[in-house]
């Protein structure tokens, strides 16, 4: 027997119920009230094509910082940007604060160190 499966003489035809038992099953269609763009709350917008948005995506809160472009009167997202979740944004937002915070303590002590 070759590695292409058994000849037709061989081969034994399955009934229509065993057909039938074994079909794939259908791929039903996304209802239109229920796009991705439901659940996006849009916080600011940097530029004309970029924006920060807050979205729920499998039960997560997701901060999306994106670009998106315009297909057929449509804005859609596109692949470049970033989603974080909260914990990495929270992250980011502390250790720009703690920087920060040493960035003014150091001015202000060169500032008083100056006059």
């Amino acid at each position: 027997m070759s590695w292409r499966g058994k000849r037709k003489d061989d081969d034994v035809r399955a009934s229509d119920d065993e057909s039938e038992a074994h079909a794939p099953a259908k791929k039903l269609a996304k209802p239109a009230d229920s796009s991705d763009e439901a659940d996006d709350i849009v916080v600011c917008t940097i530029s004309k094509n970029r924006r920060v948005s807050v979205r729920n995506w499998n039960g997560k809160i997701w901060i999306d910082i994106r670009e998106f472009y315009v297909k057929d009167g449509k804005t859609l997202p596109g692949k470049k940007g970033i989603s974080l979740s909260v914990d990495q944004v929270t992250y980011i937002y502390l250790s720009f604060f703690m920087t920060f915070t040493s960035l003014c303590s150091l001015l202000l002590s060169a500032y008083v160190s100056y006059t």
